[in-house]
């Protein structure tokens, strides 16, 4: 069941929009974002009101945009919301003895096994990346972010690392991370599942969007992350 009070804001939110383009997508986020609460929660709310769950790519879009334009009150106060949480996405990672499958996930309705979403990528479907194991898990400054294999699967595309360069450049302190915050699945990003593992350990993907350190963190977090986080909302994606 959503949560009433969730419904109402949302409904609230609709009210004010900002519109983010991409190449030849049009995406209208509402002013506001579903958080500070789990993120299983965050995202049946989105789920339970057919609302699509954003993925790390369209984050970063809408950060891209809200900082072209911080010098409007409009933007710069939902850049300082923003600022200082995290951000759920809707981007997941499942982990195998070949390396990391990375999916957007945005009707909640993905494939939980590794089988099925193999068999999808192979089919075509773009929403799923394999990257293998033998990337850095953790990568600071701009040049050697730019060329993590997993930054390039979470984000989608490589046209999107200008925008994340546009976003280093945004702050002069700024340095891109990649952590692990399950200790259940450090290792599993430091090499390959050890046999006899029974089960695909699966986590979301999350950003840590410092205000005063100045940085913007990708991580795997399996859910840890304490006290809550943000989603923001996608009202409708179009052709533009």
């Amino acid at each position: 069941m959503t949560n009433k009070i969730f419904q109402d804001k949302i409904d609230e939110m609709f009210g004010e929009t900002l519109i983010v383009h991409y190449k030849n997508t049009r995406i209208e986020f509402a002013r506001k974002v579903v958080g500070r609460e789990g993120y299983d929660v965050c995202m049946r709310v989105l789920d339970s009101n057919d609302l699509q769950r954003p993925t790390t790519k369209q984050i970063l879009l809408l950060l891209q945009h809200l900082y072209r334009n911080k010098k409007e009150k409009f933007y710069s106060d939902f850049l300082n919301e923003l600022q200082g949480e995290t951000i759920f996405c809707g981007t997941e990672n499942l982990y195998c003895s070949e390396g990391v499958i990375v999916f957007d996930n945005v009707d909640g309705k993905m494939p939980n096994t590794k089988k099925e979403l193999l068999r999808r990528m192979r089919e075509g479907d773009k929403a799923i990346r394999m990257i293998n194991w033998g990337f850095k898990t953790s990568s600071s400054g701009l040049e050697n972010v730019l060329k993590n294999p997993y930054v390039l699967a979470q984000v989608g595309s490589e046209d999107m690392l200008e925008v994340l360069h546009e976003l280093y450049l945004q702050q002069p302190k700024a340095m891109f991370g990649l952590l692990s915050r399950n200790p259940l699945h450090v290792r599993t990003l430091e090499r390959p599942i050890g046999e006899g593992r029974l089960y695909e350990p699966r986590t979301e993907t999350s950003l840590d969007f410092g205000a005063n350190a100045n940085f913007l963190n990708i991580y795997s977090c399996g859910g840890c992350c304490p006290r809550g986080g943000n989603v923001p909302i996608i009202k409708s994606i179009s052709n533009s």
